[in-house]
């Protein structure tokens, strides 16, 4: 291979580091309220993005004319650890996709009664005493949008007791359920935003 077909070819990887680095801006962009959830799930990945990027230059500089091969030249010792380096690095981008490639595994919904176009998500965040996430999302597949609301604690850790779970009251009311309280929140189906939650204490609901 020429010299001027291997800059070539090691300006064309660049290239591609340089546009998988550019997936993180929309990423980023769909995790904000309003965000697409499928941009989200897919590309809000700035660890598993940079890191490709970074296989992605090391390689280039490996294939690029920059390092001399001439027997003897320090170049033979610097390719030996730009392989080794982009073997590791390979081996990190494999695991991080094995364990966060699209929507999380945890995630369910639950569809608003009466509205297939309006439904919450509950997603556990962390390890054995999860904190759990809830979103309202609007349409499905590609138009599907999310809205945050916020987070509850898996164990006792708020005056509020610990997040027990959430069900739906009605077509565009949700009540998120905790030992010693709950919340009912009403959300409106054309857009997902979220009103201003009751708070209340769970016995006196029940009575």
């Amino acid at each position: 291979m020429t010299e001027a077909w291997r800059r070539r070819i090691a300006w064309w990887i660049r290239g591609t580091a340089a546009a998988v680095l550019l997936l993180c801006v929309p990423g980023r962009a769909a995790a904000a309220d309003g965000g697409r959830v499928l941009v989200r799930d897919w590309l809000d990945r700035p660890v598993l993005l940079s890191t490709v990027a970074f296989v992605l230059l090391l390689a280039s500089l490996y294939i690029g004319p920059e390092i001399p091969t001439g027997r003897g030249s320090y170049g033979a010792g610097v390719r030996v650890g730009l392989v080794g380096a982009v073997g590791l690095c390979a081996l990190a981008v494999l695991g991080v996709l094995g364990s966060y490639g699209g929507p999380p595994a945890e995630r369910t919904q639950l569809a608003a009664p009466g509205d297939p176009g309006l439904a919450l998500t509950e997603t556990p965040v962390g390890g054995i005493d999860p904190d759990y996430e809830l979103e309202p999302v609007t349409g499905s597949g590609w138009s599907a949008r999310h809205w945050a609301i916020g987070r509850w604690a898996g164990y006792d850790g708020s005056a509020g007791g610990y997040y027990v779970g959430v069900r739906w009251t009605g077509p565009d009311r949700f009540l998120v359920l905790r030992d010693k309280k709950e919340q009912e929140f009403t959300v409106d189906p054309a857009t997902g935003r979220v009103g201003e939650p009751v708070e209340r204490p769970r016995a006196a609901a029940a009575g």
